[in-house]
């Protein structure tokens, strides 16, 4: 399924790398993050979200963004993932803020390790994302940067 993402508001962009990462780790209202996962698991066989950003062809300055979601499953599981796929579509389970500090936790030490393991990489890539608006979003080192102020922010907010 894809999303066009087009009249999200920019100051927003940031939050779809978190929702990106968290995406497939998310509970609902109606199940908690291990219980929605395990019914993801009995019924699907392959389950992203992706986020593509693309320069308008017209306007470097213009983004293009879709929001992909990709599900694999067997004929006879089609109506339980497309249950599953809406319930986390529309019922996702941002309240639990003991495990979205887990998951925060989790990604920002994944991305120092990752700045340590390739610093020319982010360096290249955040060079490269200057020449245009879309490669500026996709960028690793502002999603790594994205993480740490997201980290940050629930630490002040725990002391």
């Amino acid at each position: 399924m894809k999303f066009d993402l087009g009249r999200l508001d920019p100051s927003l962009m940031g939050h779809l790398e978190m929702l990106k990462q968290f995406f497939s780790q998310l509970g609902s209202t109606d199940y908690r993050y291990n219980e929605f996962t395990e019914l993801v698991n009995l019924s699907m066989a392959q389950y992203s979200f992706d986020v593509s950003y693309s320069s308008d062809p017209l306007d470097s300055d213009k983004v293009v963004c879709y929001a992909l979601l990709k599900v694999a499953c067997l004929d006879s599981k089609i109506e339980e993932a497309f249950e599953l796929i809406e319930e986390i579509l529309l019922r996702p389970d941002f309240k639990d803020e003991e495990h979205l500090l887990k998951l925060i936790n989790i990604h920002s030490a994944a991305a120092s390790k990752a700045i340590v393991n390739n610093p020319l990489g982010f360096a290249v890539s955040h060079g490269l994302s200057s020449r245009n608006r879309a490669a500026d979003f996709s960028s690793p080192l502002a999603n790594v940067i994205f993480l740490f102020i997201l980290n940050f922010r629930q630490s002040s907010f725990a002391m």
